[in-house]
């Protein structure tokens, strides 16, 4: 019956199959879509300052309350690969292999292999390789701002208190670029958490993970990249459920491509 409702309220979504895992780099003025559900876990979190420019030197870092410190810092180069053993190669310093995808840094999760590589690749991606070496220290700012004058002064936003639920991501067909992700609520049976008992008002972000898998879709994860996006300000309804939206730097398709370890921050 679950599945049903999920097929229905799919359907209901604009261009719920709007999303191509295998091409990044075209645009599409439909959103993509996902359901958001299976609530599992909430929390409450004080005093978040988000997107606040860090100060660059220490006088601005010692009236803004935070410490000027120090920490070592590398030189990086580029590096290869050999394709004989797959393995990451540079002529100094170690090694680290990313999958590049529209801009966007994945890691590695189960080595580098062919099936790694054809994984990056048949979604448009590349990999690349840097090599990290020491290069003494360098100084930065160590600062959380926890209220909301010093958040300001930052040019940040500042939350007194920010609710949040974890959740699971299905039937996803995310575009890159702007996305609708509707919450099925009302499931006491299977959710852990009353979603509507939290007093929703207006979404903040949302934390999740972006996983590439297989490129055979034998559901491998070979990459992944954790990602905190900034959602639309209010929920709005679509048939009685609440819809927010958001950004997406890649697409999605549940196959190649999923989205995992959800969490959604409101207030």
């Amino acid at each position: 019956m679950r599945n049903i409702i999920l097929i229905f309220a799919c359907l209901a979504l604009v261009a719920c199959g709007g999303g191509d895992g295998a091409n990044q780099s075209g645009s599409n003025s439909s959103p993509g879509s996902a359901i958001f559900q299976d609530f599992t876990a909430s929390s409450v979190l004080s005093n978040v300052c988000r997107n606040f420019a860090v100060p660059t030197d220490s006088v601005s870092c010692a009236a803004a309350g935070g410490t000027w410190s120090s920490r070592t810092s590398y030189s990086i180069t580029s590096g290869s690969i050999d394709y004989g053993s797959y393995s990451a190669i540079c002529s100094s310093g170690l090694p680290t292999t990313t999958c590049r995808l529209n801009g966007i840094s994945f890691s590695p999760t189960a080595g580098l292999s062919l099936d790694a590589v054809n994984a990056c690749e048949t979604q448009g991606g590349t990999i690349e390789v840097a090599c990290s070496s020491l290069n003494g220290t360098e100084n930065y700012c160590s600062i959380n701002p926890n209220n909301s004058s010093d958040c300001s002064a930052l040019g940040g936003t500042f939350y007194p208190f920010l609710q949040s639920v974890s959740g699971s991501v299905e039937g996803e067909q995310l575009i890159s670029g702007n996305n609708i992700f509707q919450i099925l609520t009302n499931y006491p049976a299977l959710d852990s958490v009353d979603v509507m008992g939290l007093n929703p008002q207006a979404p903040v972000f949302l934390n999740y993970t972006i996983k590439i898998h297989d490129a055979l879709g034998f559901g491998s994860t070979f990459w992944s990249s954790v990602q905190s996006r900034t959602t639309s300000s209010q929920f709005d309804s679509l048939q009685g459920y609440p819809i927010f939206s958001v950004t997406s730097p890649v697409a999605v398709d549940g196959t190649y491509l999923s989205v995992e370890n959800a969490t959604l921050y409101f207030q």
